[in-house]
């Protein structure tokens, strides 16, 4: 009996152990398949993960592609740009020769005009010395023709006199006959007598022609013919000189 109860007490503490073991051993199961489970899940995730890098190794072996294909574009383009570069260069060479010829030449240009200021003013001051002297001749030609003009109307009167006190055939210079019947301030053979007699020396015709520029040469040569044939002066041909052969007085 003993061995009965005692086999029983054993037989139900190994019951309780099995049972107690049955318990552990199913929560290592549980573990286990959660673990499994678990593995699984993260083995999944790992798939996925390896097939987003695979995906991300074709784009960027694609990219990798494509950024080679437009390295090689922008080097083509660099290798373009460096010619046109080139170009413009030699373009720039080529016009800085033509700008520092250009500036030659101007330079050149502002000393001609220089010296062409320079010869117009020379010449302007010998103009103006000319026509300062040519107004002091003609002032003086003026007052001699006026002196002229005065001796002759006093000669005139003189002549006048001494015509009513002599007889009609009292013989006159041919200068003062001349001066009595023809004379007039606007006649050229009182400009031409009064420049001779300024001079007060042989005259060229040119000369003369040149001093009574207001007259025509036609008619000076005429006047002078004139005078030339009443005897008051000497026109020589020959030697092309005008003098006064007679008195006017």
């Amino acid at each position: 009996m003993t061995d009965f109860v005692s086999l029983k007490r054993n037989l139900i503490a190994e019951k309780e152990r099995l049972e107690h073991l049955n318990t552990n051993l199913k929560q290592k199961f549980e573990g286990i398949v959660k673990e499994i489970a678990s593995a699984i899940d993260y083995l999944d995730k790992t798939e996925e993960h390896f097939k987003k890098l695979e995906k991300n190794l074709t784009n960027r072996k694609n990219d990798e592609l494509q950024l080679e294909e437009e390295k090689k574009g922008l080097l083509r383009e660099i290798e373009s740009l460096k010619e046109q570069i080139d170009r413009i260069n030699l373009s720039i060479n080529d016009e800085d020769e033509k700008i520092q010829k250009l500036t030659e030449e101007t330079e050149q240009l502002v000393k001609t005009l220089d010296n062409k200021k320079s010869e117009l003013s020379s010449l302007e001051q010998q103009i103006q010395t000319i026509k300062d002297s040519t107004k002091t001749k003609l002032q003086e030609k003026e007052e001699v023709k006026n002196r002229m003009n005065n001796r002759i109307q006093d000669a005139q009167k003189t002549l006048q006199q001494l015509l009513e006190e002599k007889e009609q055939d009292t013989k006159i210079s041919p200068v003062l006959d001349f001066l009595l019947k023809e004379v007039r301030i606007d006649i050229p053979e009182v400009d031409i007598l009064a420049t001779l007699a300024y001079r007060n020396q042989a005259m060229g015709l040119e000369e003369l022609k040149k001093a009574v520029s207001k007259t025509p040469p036609v008619i000076i040569l005429k006047a002078i013919r004139n005078l030339d044939s009443k005897g008051i002066v000497k026109y020589d041909e020959r030697l092309d000189t005008i003098e006064i052969t007679a008195d006017l007085v």
